[in-house]
């Protein structure tokens, strides 16, 4: 699929966005920030999602499955507290690439038990980076992109957040 979905509510009840909407619920717990996601399903098909939360950031994976458990792929992912990961990541039946994470606390950032480096020599992230993803004013809230981002070097697609989560009239 070619174009990006745009709008939460659009992915909560468009399958098959619906599954890997709730997948992602499940899944990552953000904080401190947003996670600006085009993601792709299980069937292959890109989505845009885009989040923010206030407290600790999560990828949570709960079990260990024989086949593909998930794709994470063109996330920008920033947080202040907490861990990247959570839960059970030993038998690599996942795949994380074209990301940016980026710790504000300036904490180093573990891939689980691993550091980037050995995440990378598991196959992960092949392609991603741990870099500033240069939001305008997060602390505002505007998680706009400056020009010089290195997400938008990699190819990342920002999306228009002015129709995502609660609105108030």
């Amino acid at each position: 699929m070619s174009d990006a979905r745009t709008s939460l509510p659009e992915i909560a009840t468009d399958p098959p966005y619906a599954m890997f909407w709730v997948a992602s619920v499940v899944v990552i717990a953000v904080a401190v920030a947003a996670v600006a996601a085009a993601g792709v399903t299980a069937s292959g098909e890109t989505t845009t999602t885009a989040a923010a939360a206030r407290t600790a950031v999560e990828i949570r994976r709960s079990r260990e499955e024989d086949h593909l458990s998930f794709t994470f792929t063109h996330n920008i992912v920033y947080w202040k507290d907490g861990n990247l990961l959570y839960g059970t990541w030993k038998n690599n039946q996942y795949r994380f690439d074209d990301d940016i994470y980026y710790n504000v606390s300036g904490d180093k950032t573990q891939f689980s038990q691993w550091s980037f480096k050995d995440w990378q020599s598991r196959g992960q992230d092949i392609h991603s980076a741990i870099a500033n993803p240069l939001f305008l004013n997060p602390e505002r809230g505007n998680f706009s992109l400056d020009a010089a981002s290195p997400a938008l070097k990699m190819g990342f697609k920002p999306i228009d957040v002015s129709m995502v989560g609660p609105r108030h009239k």
